[in-house]
């Protein structure tokens, strides 16, 4: 078979499986949600795209595949990466105490809040709670982003000065407050914020142009408030997101085609970090985690990737298959339960199109 023919064939199951892909965002769209996009990939072309419906209920403006999607949790294993390539330079390790981290600060911190590690923040095994307190919830919700590494730092502070609620490394504990200290931490080795920082470590390497933070504002989709059948349009920037403190946890907006990016680096491009330090990131730690992935393994090999993100006004979905080199992502502008449903059923015909 000569290259020409090849090229063709490989149209052909393109628009094919991009076809299937398009029908079953159509269904979801049919049913409620106001927009949807997904791309299914490997590691040098793009096997199926599509977007459908409308960046807002109410305006009935195209999605387009140039679109701003927040991705809410997913955005995890991109601080995870951040920490990643700080430990490849030797300004911390895996196993660096918080002690040793914020030396005055620390002596504040319950003993042993203390002897938390990176690993333990970034598996969910610090024994720290999911979020943050209401009080400091609402006071960062006022201050928005000014002054963000003193409020990061505040909330190390406060939330480490209490007992774990289990003993850090024993057991899984899904903490978006993990998420903001070790947001703290990569503001305090590096001197500036954890916004600043996760661009030039992670997105700038990478040619990322488009991620942001807090909502997209422009002509892009707006998240969307769900109550029975009703959409209601949320604003942009952290009017409609939570509190900027929350950046490392899950604030992070972008392209499907940048996010692309970052995740064919996972797949295997490895342009950011050392082969061993991808397993190392990929490894799960418990409960099928590890650090800013959901990971299943085969044989003490990690074979699969994948997490979920919503801030309750999106919905986001990344998945790697490892051992095939292929990978898919799903993005949506509400979190009602009827797109979760539907993701789930997307989730399926994205992984029988990379079975083809």
């Amino acid at each position: 078979m000569n290259s020409e023919m090849k090229l063709f064939i490989i149209f052909l199951l393109t628009a094919f499986s991009s076809a299937q892909l398009k029908e079953a965002l159509e269904k979801s769209v049919a049913d409620g949600t106001p927009g949807m996009a997904a791309i299914v990939f490997d590691q040098e072309k793009i096997i199926a795209r599509a977007e459908v419906g409308h960046q807002t209920s109410a305006q009935k403006t195209p999605i387009t595949k140039d679109d701003l999607w927040h991705i809410g949790s997913d955005g995890k294993a991109m601080t995870a990466t951040l920490l990643a390539r700080l430990v490849e330079r030797d300004l911390v390790q895996w196993d660096t105490p918080l002690s040793k981290i914020f030396p005055k600060n620390s002596q504040k911190f319950h003993p042993a809040a203390q002897a938390i590690t990176i690993e333990q923040l970034l598996s969910h095994t610090a024994g720290l709670p999911a979020n943050v307190d209401d009080a400091l919830f609402m006071k960062a919700r006022k201050a928005g982003d000014k002054r963000i590494v003193k409020q990061r730092l505040e909330v190390a502070q406060i939330m480490l000065a209490r007992e774990p609620l289990h003993q850090p490394g024993t057991k899984f504990l899904y903490s978006n407050t993990g998420y903001v200290i070790a947001g703290a931490v990569a503001e305090k080795l590096l001197k500036t914020t954890w916004e600043k920082a996760i661009r030039k470590e992670v997105f700038d390497p990478l040619g990322m142009k488009s991620p942001g933070f807090g909502a997209p504002d422009g002509k892009n989709p707006r998240g969307h408030m769900v109550n029975g059948k009703t959409r209601q349009a949320t604003f942009t920037g952290y009017m409609g997101d939570n509190p900027a403190i929350y950046g490392p946890a899950g604030g992070i907006h972008l392209s499907l085609h940048d996010w692309l990016k970052f995740a064919r680096d996972h797949l295997g491009g490895h342009q950011l970090l050392e082969k061993e330090t991808y397993t190392k990131l990929h490894q799960p730690v418990l409960n099928d985690y590890a650090l800013g992935w959901g990971a299943r393994e085969k044989d003490g090999v990690t074979t699969r990737l994948a997490h979920d993100g919503s801030n309750t006004l999106w919905y986001a979905r990344i998945h790697l298959r490892l051992n095939r080199g292929k990978g898919f992502l799903i993005v949506a502008n509400d979190a009602a339960k009827s797109t979760k449903n539907a993701i789930h059923e997307i989730d399926d015909i994205c992984v029988e199109i990379m079975r083809k």
